[in-house]
């Protein structure tokens, strides 16, 4: 079967989110011109995004009630029992597609995948495993104690190297990958997370949303986000700059947040506008969007601020490093609130240089076009359906199918 012919499913929890979620539609819609059938296996349809994918596309079994009997003595320890239930929905979602490869996004369907492609060993499936954010390195510090975080990450390794493929949205993430994982170089590779930057201008020309000028940052407020470095630096700032500053995104971290600008003084110029349905019109405005990230897998919010025209600051968290070119493009800083207020200052002190650096912004995020990133995805595809038709014909073996879909997918 021609390899444009052959089915593809993609296995995704849900389409409740904004992350993930946004780049699987994006991806999806440009690589429907070169794949017919193609799918998306959803283990809940739920989601603001599920419009966005047509239903005939879309996938999703319910867990058969004799699985829930057999699991429903794990049902106290919810992240099991939902990942017990997913092993019989993606091994259904297998028998029913088909598929000649499966990627699977985020741990809910990696998790189960592996169970699930054991059980259906008569079918020649390819394993291929999107690492979106950078579990190697959470993993680690997901305890306190390091044997606890140590034995997750060997788990975690083992998991992933039963996977035929993996790509990465960074190069921090496929770095660690290697190095903590112990993944093979030759068996992944980094593709970018798309940007939309049609939709994105659209929204952004909206009415301007607020009349004062501030500085934005935009992103869940958990701690991983360090919103707690960005407001202590602020304070430094605005002893003598008149701007504010606006954090928009939801979380648990919100009341402590509050509670902080509060102490410093700040609750009348500090802004929690919540989740908003159109960021871009904010960040087009803002004097600047600042990221303060402990890590980052790719850095979303970096590349839609560059596609508006919004001067961009970011720490040194992994993701971003891929996006911004220190002094051309944007900041890279140290994860300190000092060094971020010293860089907020610079940009806020010369507004040529701000200027200079978003305009070329603006050049370099056309890298991340939806359209450039799906065909890489289909390149990569093609090798590795190209090179497995050569291993079941015994004239190629994995490892060389790897090593060339690597060469192929980094020149491209």
């Amino acid at each position: 079967m021609p390899p444009y012919q052959q089915s593809l499913l993609l296995l995704c929890p849900s389409l409740v989110g904004a992350g993930v979620e946004r780049r699987i539609c994006l991806l999806i819609k440009q690589l429907n011109r070169d794949w017919p059938r193609l799918t998306l296996g959803l283990l809940r349809e739920q989601g603001d995004f599920l419009a966005q994918v047509d239903t005939s596309q879309r996938l999703q079994i319910a867990p058969r009630r004799f699985h829930k009997l057999i699991c429903l003595p794990f049902k106290q320890c919810r992240e099991l029992y939902d990942c017990l239930l997913a092993i019989g929905q993606i091994s259904t979602m297998l028998k029913t597609t088909q598929p000649a490869v499966v990627i699977t996004f985020t741990l809910e369907t990696t998790l189960p995948m592996l169970i699930a492609k054991r059980l259906a060993a008569n079918q020649a499936i390819i394993w291929i495993i999107s690492e979106d954010s950078n579990t190697a390195v959470a993993a680690g510090s997901a305890s306190q104690f390091y044997l606890i975080g140590r034995v997750l990450q060997n788990c975690l390794g083992y998991v992933y190297r039963q996977a035929d493929y993996i790509t990465s949205v960074s190069s921090t993430v496929k770095h660690s990958l290697e190095q903590i994982y112990r993944i093979p170089a030759e068996r992944c590779n980094v593709i970018h997370n798309p940007v939309d930057l049609d939709l994105i201008q659209k929204f952004a020309d909206a009415t301007r949303p607020l009349s004062f000028d501030y500085i934005i940052a935009v992103g869940r407020l958990v701690k991983v986000k360090q919103f707690d470095l960005l407001i202590k630096a602020f304070a430094h700032v605005y002893k003598s700059l008149p701007v504010q500053l606006v954090i928009l995104g939801e979380g648990p971290e919100q009341a402590y947040l509050q509670q902080l600008s509060a102490q410093l003084k700040l609750e009348k110029v500090i802004h929690f506008p919540g989740f908003v349905n159109n960021p871009w019109v904010y960040m087009k405005h803002a004097k600047m969007l600042v990221l303060t990230s402990h890590t980052e897998g790719f850095g979303n919010v970096i590349a839609e601020a560059m596609a508006v025209g919004c001067p961009v600051i970011a720490t040194q968290c992994g993701g971003p490093g891929d996006i911004v070119r220190q002094n051309i493009n944007g900041l890279i800083i140290e994860s300190e609130h000092h060094a971020i207020a010293l860089a907020i200052k610079r940009l806020l002190d010369n507004p040529a240089f701000s200027k200079r650096l978003s305009k070329q912004a603006a050049i370099d995020v056309k890298q991340f076009n939806p359209r450039r990133i799906a065909a890489r995805f289909t390149s990569m595809l093609l090798h590795l359906l190209e090179s497995e038709s050569k291993v079941q014909s015994g004239t190629e073996h994995f490892g060389t199918r790897a090593e060339s879909t690597q060469r192929q997918t980094t020149r491209d």
